[in-house]
């Protein structure tokens, strides 16, 4: 990861398990507080996307569905226990997976409108 003082979101090749991975950096003063990053960085990993394309699961999706999650984890978000979920490990791969599901948008809520 870079976390050099800029948002980034990049390629590598050296991923050997997960298509991809977010590093973050929370701010030390209120907006910590609130569970604001102060920066993140998101490396996608091309190899697990070239494994995709040779598995026949679309890589364009599993790219979309990889940004969602990675994404999600610059929100702040953990991971879920729920499949269906965005923020599920091993969702991503299913056909079925399209985000956000009801209970993404319940923890969206919950986490910034405080209901």
């Amino acid at each position: 990861m870079w976390l050099g003082g800029a948002n980034v979101v990049g390629w590598a090749h050296d991923g050997k398990r997960y298509s991809a991975w977010t590093a973050w950096r929370a701010c030390r003063h209120g907006a910590a507080r609130r569970g604001a990053a102060l920066e993140a960085d998101i490396t996608l990993y091309a190899n697990v996307f070239d494994t995709y394309r040779q598995r026949g699961i679309d890589p364009q999706l599993e790219l979309y569905k990889s940004l969602v999650h990675e994404f999600s984890h610059v929100l702040r978000f953990g991971h879920s226990a729920t499949p269906s979920d965005a923020m599920s490990v091993g969702a991503r791969t299913r056909a079925e997976w399209v985000p956000p599901s009801a209970n993404d948008l319940e923890r969206c809520r919950e986490r910034y409108l405080g209901r």
